[in-house]
């Protein structure tokens, strides 16, 4: 189902309060009984609770289940929306929804806005009581910006085979009775998790902003999926910086696990004169280029104005021809005298080390819920299906095959914590991820990875066959 808002400014506060008791309830009941939202609700009466259920069921935020013994409901999507974003407004993170600008198999991607500068108050900054909620302490900056709002919905693709695959889902847990809602909360929890942990350590992933349920708000990454770009300049130094990743990735202890064209983003950077060169480890921004062909400006003029006039400073006639052109065909011409001639090449100077010089091509890791330790049973499968992936991609896309061979797991393993890397599977199970939850969520990715494999295989082959681009953004 997509995201809908329509109906968030009218919820009344008892509408609220009876929606939480229904999340509350599911936790224990797949179909939460009326007394049992009441208690929950702590609202007046019953009467009060049917109204706000029957305005709720109207919205499609709750639903009753067929064929049960008593008057029940279960929360649906939408209200696990509602309550997500509820929370992200109360939090100063999202003010306004905009349109969806993605759809993977099992979540969808929308842009969101925080809030001005002007409605947020002094007291309101400071994180909200949830944990993991909120780590930018400057998102609340007067800037345009938007952000991207991820909501997970497991159980949407190859929900059929799963539910008579999957043991777990016949036990009669108290944990398990929300199913898919459940998951998508383990999901969301986890990419959070490693999201926060491999940003910190400065890998190339979305900055991530909030955390709330099934939703992740992340930086909006101004870029397109690897798989609807035809052509690249240098297919041979993308795969070596991707295959750079993956290595870098073990070296640090952790296996993304689903790395292909769709959870690769492709960020065009502008690399700028050579004082401002930045080819894999940038020494200076455009900001730094422009003061330092300003200071050496100001040092001329400051040279003019200290030394006397001689012949030999040069005039407008001998100036070369490309520094009198430097202003520009749309500039009135400058009359050049004896004492501005130094200026006017200072000036020169700076607008030619500002000019953009080529174009860099930056890869962005999304999609984590499937990332698993290096110390995992099957690391070396992953390991492997990651590195066929990308090899398999630039030669069908690209027509590029490594004369190397590897990367392989053997040589990545003893990389493992070396020269300084920390243990990020280690730090990501501390910060809240626990190993049962870990096993609980790989369960469902073990039953659904033949399906998805299945369905990427067929969209490659059409793929070949068609030549044809995606519009979508990729499986985020």
């Amino acid at each position: 189902m997509k995201l809908d808002t329509k109906h968030l400014r009218y919820l009344t506060a008892d509408d609220w309060r009876v929606l939480t008791a229904v999340e509350l309830g599911s936790k224990t009941h797949l179909s939460v009984p009326t007394p049992l939202i009441l208690k929950l609700s702590k609202l007046r009466s019953l009467s009060h609770v049917q109204k706000s259920l029957w305005s709720l069921s109207k919205a499609g935020l709750v639903s009753t289940v067929r064929g049960a013994n008593y008057e029940g409901f279960r929360l649906t999507y939408g209200g696990l929306d509602h309550l997500a974003l509820h929370a992200h407004s109360k939090g100063n993170v999202v003010y306004s929804v905009g349109n969806q600008i993605g759809t993977g198999k099992e979540s969808d991607i929308v842009a969101v806005a925080p809030p001005p500068l002007s409605s947020i108050s002094s007291s309101s900054t400071k994180a909200p009581s949830r944990p993991g909620t909120l780590i930018d302490p400057n998102i609340n900056e007067p800037k345009e910006t938007q952000y991207a709002l991820k909501l997970h919905r497991l159980g949407r693709i190859s929900f059929r085979s799963i539910r008579t695959n999957r043991d777990y889902l016949h036990k009669k847990s108290p944990q398990q009775s929300a199913t898919w809602l459940h998951l998508s909360r383990l999901a969301a929890l986890k990419e959070w998790t490693f999201l926060s942990v491999l940003h910190a350590s400065g890998f190339p992933v979305p900055q991530p902003i909030a955390h709330n349920r099934h939703t992740l708000v992340m930086q909006l990454i101004e870029g397109f999926p690897l798989r609807q770009i035809a052509s690249v300049p240098d297919p041979a130094g993308l795969y070596g910086e991707l295959m750079e990743l993956i290595l870098r990735l073990a070296k640090w202890g952790l296996i993304h696990g689903d790395f292909n064209e769709f959870n690769i983003l492709i960020e065009e950077d502008q690399v700028w004169g050579e004082e401002g060169r930045d080819v894999f480890g940038a020494e200076k921004g455009r900001s730094e280029v422009v003061e330092s062909a300003q200071e050496r400006s100001e040092n001329m003029i400051n040279e003019v104005e200290q030394e006397p006039y001689s012949p030999d400073t040069p005039t407008a006639s001998t100036l070369p021809p490309h520094e009198s052109e430097e202003a520009g065909p749309d500039t009135t011409p400058i009359a050049v005298t004896p004492t501005s001639a130094p200026i006017v090449a200072a000036a020169a100077a700076a607008a030619k080390a500002t000019k953009a010089t080529t174009i860099k091509l930056t890869p962005i890791i999304i999609d984590f819920p499937q990332m698993v330790s290096m110390s995992h049973p099957d690391a070396k499968s992953y390991f492997e299906r990651d590195v066929n992936c990308v090899k398999r991609y630039f030669s069908r896309r690209f027509g590029f095959t490594s004369d190397e061979p590897g990367p392989f797991f053997e040589d990545a393993l003893r990389t493992v914590g070396k020269d300084g890397a920390k243990r990020l599977d280690v730090e990501a199970e501390a910060s809240g991820f626990s190993k049962k939850m870990a096993k609980e969520l790989e369960s469902y990715i073990t039953q659904v990875g033949g399906d998805r494999e299945a369905e990427k295989d067929q969209d490659a082959e059409e793929d070949e066959d068609g030549g044809g681009l995606e519009e979508g953004v990729g499986d985020e």
